[in-house]
């Protein structure tokens, strides 16, 4: 007989336990020992099918969690003769049962696949725990290092001590160059250090690129880029130099009557800009950096003045305004002279080349920002601007959006701010204006 409800097996199974009871009290009573019994006897067994039979669930539901705390996704569960309830139950263990199989299959497609791609990266990878045991290196890394026989939970001390050494003491999100030697040979590597967190336990996990072609390149570019370099500045200078010069040296032949001041304005001007140049141009042979500047008083008026007597031709040529605001509460700063004459050069002569319209104006501000407790230089043209797509780049080296440019000129006035301890800034609207902005701290370090 085939039993469909839970209950009503209960029922049975109760009805039946009690039936039992009662014959076998009947026949103790009875002095029946024998078959009283055999009647307790088969009551026992029942009770015990009972309290099974009540346990069943239990059983089949702590199998359904042992199942998923082993990720053990074989067992089937059935609810045939337990009723409509247990079968909602036991078709929910079924769903939850799959749907556990399902997250599990993909976790270890998603893993083969993770896998699959770090092998194939040309980047060397390599995640060690505290205690400096592998959790995971790649193909490229062992490559890199010539070691093949690096896997999972052996020590990095196989490594060179010295590269072991850097990456220990590497922070998060820190980059460094490490030269290795393989065999009689020297390979320049770029390594990239992250941390994170897996079950409590911290890891390291570096990325090792070979950067030794990258670098072979860049050397011969940067000598090429060098004499550009130099060029670029010595020019800056020298140009303005030969049209103040001549116009001086046509104004002495042409036997006409010679205004002294603008005679010694104009020779005032071309000897300090040479001795500035020659002093820049000793320094710069150097290469490795800029010179580190002298810091002095600069009055602001002397600079000015300079700049409009060393533009004087150009600025009349191209019929451009050069108007010099300059407050009275701010006669100089503390800059070095010779590299705040250069950087103003470079920003004019942007400007200059910038104006194409018949009434162009160069203006120079001075002010003080409050916010930031220093002194702000702004030179500010009325020229064709600069694309907004490119102001994110115009203080890259050697970037440029000119013919005949080499993008050095922005890139020099960056460094040079750094080593007065201040920045420098750009704004523009394109086709209308462009306004370059210097900050001089009050008191910059030496």
């Amino acid at each position: 007989m085939k039993y469909k409800s839970f209950t009503f097996n209960i029922i049975i199974r109760t009805l039946f336990i009690l039936g039992l009871m009662a014959l076998s009290i009947y026949l103790f009573l009875n002095t029946e020992y024998i078959k009283s019994a055999f009647g307790f006897i088969i009551l026992v067994l029942q009770l015990i099918e009972f309290i099974s039979y009540v346990n069943k669930t239990n059983v089949d539901f702590t199998s359904f969690l042992n199942s998923i705390a082993h990720n053990d996704f074989s067992s089937n569960y059935t609810s045939s003769f337990k009723g409509q309830s247990f079968q909602d139950l036991y078709k929910s263990f079924e769903q939850l049962n799959k749907k556990f199989k399902s997250i599990n299959f993909e976790r270890e497609m998603h893993y083969q696949h993770l896998q699959t791609l770090i092998e194939h990266m040309d980047i060397g990878i390599i995640s060690v725990n505290s205690d400096n045991e592998i959790h995971l290196v790649n193909k490229a890394f062992k490559d890199l290092f010539d070691k093949p026989y690096l896997t999972k939970s052996h020590s990095i001390n196989k490594l060179d001590r010295k590269f072991v050494k850097l990456i220990t003491e590497m922070q998060h999100m820190e980059n460094k160059l490490f030269s290795l030697l393989i065999g009689n040979h020297y390979i320049d590597l770029s390594v990239n250090a992250g941390i994170y967190k897996l079950k409590e336990q911290e890891y390291k996990l570096i990325t090792v690129k070979n950067i030794q072609n990258e670098l072979d390149t860049k050397e011969l570019e940067s000598y090429q880029k060098l004499i550009r370099v130099l060029t670029h500045e010595i020019m800056n200078s020298v140009s303005p130099i030969v049209s103040l010069s001549s116009t001086l040296d046509e104004g002495l032949r042409s036997g006409k009557k010679i205004d002294i001041q603008n005679l010694k304005d104009g020779i005032h001007a071309i000897h300090d800009r040479s001795k500035g140049l020659l002093h820049f141009t000793n320094e710069y042979k150097k290469l490795s950096k800029l010179p580190q500047p002298i810091f002095v008083h600069v009055i602001l008026q002397d600079i000015f003045n300079n700049l409009k007597v060393f533009y004087k031709n150009e600025l009349f040529q191209k019929n451009i305004e050069f108007d010099l605001q300059h407050t009275k509460k701010i006669k100089s700063i503390y800059a070095d002279k010779g590299m705040l004459e250069q950087t103003l050069i470079n920003i004019i002569k942007n400007a200059i080349e910038a104006i194409e319209d018949e009434k162009g104006i160069i203006s120079i501000s001075v002010s003080l920002d409050k916010p930031a407790n220093s002194v702000c230089l702004q030179i500010k043209d009325n020229g064709i601007g600069i694309p907004k797509e490119q102001l994110d780049k115009v203080f890259i080296p050697f970037f440029t959006n000119k013919d005949e440019g080499n993008g050095i000129g922005l890139s020099l006035c960056k460094q040079i701010m750094k080593l007065h301890h201040g920045k420098i800034t750009i704004e523009s609207d394109e086709g209308k204006e462009t306004n370059v902005k210097l900050f001089f701290p009050h008191n910059p370090k030496k």
